[in-house]
């Protein structure tokens, strides 16, 4: 009885192994939804998801059997994926963080006004630039 229980344990042992392992796969694309960019064909667009995708695979390693699988897998990428894509002039997801929705004044970057009154002359020999007005 106890060869049998320690059998069963060795297989119990063997099957969640190989259940984590088929967890653990290439990424199968971008997690992330990319359109084209301003300007850019749909055909265009393909061609340069078709490259970028294949570039991300090489990243990973180029092969099924890639050391990078799962989650690092993925974040690896796509990263690979959003930079090739940014580069080709398509559109790819920022994080909100980077997307500031008012534009920043002056006052509110801690930039002083400009002095008043006329700027002073240029040193001689110099040309004045052109006032806006």
């Amino acid at each position: 009885m106890a060869a049998l229980n320690k059998t069963t344990r060795r297989l119990g042992v063997l099957a969640g192994a190989l259940l984590v392992a088929a967890c653990a796969s290439v990424p199968p694309g971008p997690s992330m939804l990319a359109l084209p960019g301003t300007g850019h064909s749909l055909d265009g667009f393909n061609r340069d998801d078709r490259e970028c995708r294949q570039a991300a695979f090489e990243r990973i390693g180029g092969r099924t059997d890639s050391p990078l699988t799962g989650y690092v897998g993925q974040k690896q990428y796509d990263n690979t994926y959003m930079q090739c894509m940014y580069a080709k002039g398509q559109r790819v997801p920022v994080p909100a963080s980077m997307v500031n929705p008012k534009p920043v004044r002056s006052e509110d970057a801690g930039i002083p006004p400009p002095p008043p009154g006329m700027p002073p002359p240029p040193p001689p020999g110099k040309s004045s630039p052109p006032v806006s007005r």
